[in-house]
């Protein structure tokens, strides 16, 4: 489920909130789903189109840095 919604036809920015989600328990309990969705959380936050996206949306940083933070995903 994870990677199908890493692949999804959907923005970047859609993907990795509902990736963050997972991680942080919100849609599905902690488990090996939870890390599945953090693992495929960061290798989106690492392509380029997907920071560029969230540059052209500062308005949704926020929400993003939160859902990271809540996740474990924060350094």
């Amino acid at each position: 489920m994870t990677s199908a919604l890493a692949r999804a036809n959907a923005s970047a920015v859609q993907r990795l909130t509902l990736l963050l989600k997972l991680a942080c328990g919100e849609t599905a309990p902690i488990g090996p789903a939870a890390t599945r969705a953090k693992a495929e959380a960061m290798k989106l936050v690492r392509h380029d189109d997907t920071r560029a996206e969230l540059a052209n949306a500062p308005e949704q940083v926020t929400a993003m840095r939160e859902l990271i933070q809540q996740a474990g995903l924060a350094a």
